[in-house]
């Protein structure tokens, strides 16, 4: 059952890429900054967020890698159970074989606090042979991709629902960098675009190995 979003709320947004071997998650967080009337859900954000997704997925996406779409959960001050949006999905739109899997694109968030609490980072999975130089670097056509990419999902997004008797409600989320604590959340004003391609390395926690 989709949940009213109310001002301040913490979203979570998890993206789902996957091939044929291999699931890549990106996880974000929008923090509500704005909102007028009380019918936007987060099946709302959700199936918005996916839309906006899709299409800077699978315009880098390789023909043989998918997204999926998007897991989304308030998770503060109160916390309600998550909502999945497929909206959007498909195969990738790029002619080429992937690259390893461990081959990502390196994306620094930035706030204006400084230290590690004010910063994060992505791994973009699943890139072609086409879209990487000789030297391991990614091609200028890449690069505008993760970009585009950064642009599209960064930003704050409106999610708006048009009401028959009283025109229209919203909600503005913006993306922040989560803290220790949900309430240490801060606006995102900045993406520094990594070259060349990272691979992800991987650290044991407790029996597990996980990308770092």
């Amino acid at each position: 059952m989709p949940n009213v979003v109310q001002l301040n709320d913490l979203i979570e947004c998890k993206f789902y890429c996957n091939d044929s071997n291999q699931n890549g998650i990106n996880v974000l967080h929008y923090f509500v900054t704005s909102k007028v009337g009380t019918t936007v859900t987060d099946q709302m954000v959700a199936d918005q967020v996916s839309t906006n997704a899709a299409g800077v997925y699978k315009a880098y996406l390789p023909a043989g890698a998918n997204y999926a779409g998007v897991r989304t959960q308030i998770q503060a001050p109160n916390v309600f159970p998550a909502v999945i949006s497929v909206g959007g999905g498909g195969a990738g739109s790029i002619d080429t074989h992937l690259l390893p899997p461990y081959c990502t694109f390196l994306l620094s968030l930035r706030t204006n606090v400084a230290g590690r609490t004010g910063r994060g980072r992505v791994y973009l999975p699943f890139w072609g042979e086409n879209q990487n130089t000789d030297q391991g670097r990614p091609e200028a056509a890449a690069v505008v991709l993760a970009q585009n990419w950064a642009a599209a999902l960064v930003a704050p997004i409106t999610i708006w629902a048009t009401l028959l008797m009283t025109g229209r409600a919203g909600a503005v989320c913006e993306a922040t960098i989560v803290g220790t604590s949900t309430s240490a959340a801060r606006s995102l004003r900045s993406v520094n675009i990594g070259t060349p391609f990272r691979p992800q390395g991987l650290r044991r926690h407790r029996g597990c190995r996980s990308a770092r």
